[in-house]
Formats: C-alpha cells, structure tokens, sequence
C-alpha cells in the first residue's frame, strides 16, 4: 500500500527542488527550531537510523532546542541508553559550525523562553531546481581533408 496519488506528487514536487541556506547564517532562537531530521544543518549519522527517528518523533523530540531539555527526562521520554543519547547529542554539536556550536552552549538557558508571539529573524532561504546537466559532449567537429592527408589517414 503507498501513498495516495496527491501526497506522492507532494513528495516528487519537493525532489525536484533544493532548499539551502547560508552555512555563515547569523545565529539566534532560530537554532532551536532547527529541524533534527532531514535538516541541512545537522548531519548526523546516528538520526539516519530509523529506530531512532521513531524513538525521539514519538517523545516529541523533533527539533534542537528539544535536546536541550535535561539529559535524565529527555532519556526517560525517548527510553533509550544514556550513552547513545550522549553519543547523539555529540554528533549533532560536531555537525553544527563553530558559530552555531557556541549559541547552542549559549542557549542553553533559553531554550524554553521561545514566545509564540515575537518575531524571530530566520536564515534565507534559496531554493533552486535540483538538477545536475550530464548533458552529452557534443561530437567533435569533422577533420578538414587537408589534416587527414597530412597525418596519412586518407589513402
């Protein structure tokens, strides 16, 4: 059983598409509504397993500013190991750049004063088509008679 007709186009639509942002953003509350899954910015090899992504999306755990909450309740609610949910958060500081890497440490502290009602200055977007042109080479132009007859390859 897959997905009905309009959500597939909905996916196709999105592949076609490349969503990316400036690695040198300037960085703010923003991080925190930072997506963990399918994000530019985190690129993290354990959040590719799908056992964990089901773990943490069913615990509510679903941006950075999630993993902020302290270790032993974030362990509680994703029920696994504290040493994986170390080794995740260390993954995901290491994939950040240095500038973000230090406004989380930073943020620590507000990550649960984000108001609903005040406007956060977010990252540009770019989106452009997700195309690569391996178009063929075009043949090379034909060798005047004069050359071919030089080089011997005309009797």
């Amino acid at each position: 059983m897959g997905l009905p007709p309009f959500y597939a186009s909905v996916l196709e639509a999105w592949r076609i598409l490349k969503v990316t942002r400036d690695p040198a953003a300037t960085a703010g509350l923003w991080l925190l509504e930072e997506p963990l899954f399918y994000s530019s910015f985190i690129q993290a090899q354990t959040l590719s397993s799908a056992s964990i992504r089901t773990a943490m999306r069913e615990a509510g755990c679903t941006k950075l500013g999630h993993l902020l909450t302290p270790a032993g309740i974030l362990q509680q609610r994703i029920n696994i190991r504290p040493r994986l949910l170390n080794g995740i958060l260390t993954e995901i500081c290491a994939s950040l750049p240095e500038h973000l890497r230090m406004c989380m440490k930073e943020n620590c502290v507000l990550a649960g004063q984000w108001e609903e009602n005040v406007r956060y200055s977010f990252p540009r977007l770019a989106v452009s088509p997700n195309v690569y042109f391996h178009l063929p080479r075009p043949p090379p132009p034909e060798m005047p008679e004069s050359l071919k007859k030089k080089l011997g390859l005309t009797e």
